[in-house]
């Protein structure tokens, strides 16, 4: 039996921890590397990730992000 099903795969879990790459060119060699962010959602506009910075709650969109879905924030 040959279904086609939808694949889903590629979903990734909704509040889940997420690490961003900060690119700066003087940046120091001891400062952070990633931001801690929450997976917020899929953008409309393009192929990227809607994401909420923890400690400032702003709001970046960005498409190399590395997940971490064994946590998931919870307020």
């Amino acid at each position: 039996m040959d279904r086609n099903f939808p694949y889903f795969k590629h979903l990734e879990i909704f509040k889940c921890t997420t690490y961003v790459l900060i690119i700066k060119k003087s940046k120091h060699k001891l400062e952070s590397h990633s931001n801690d962010c929450i997976f917020l959602g899929y953008t409309e506009q393009s192929k990227a990730y809607k994401l909420q910075v923890k400690f400032t709650k702003q709001i970046i969109i960005c498409k190399d992000v590395i997940f971490n879905e064994t946590y998931v924030f919870a307020p």
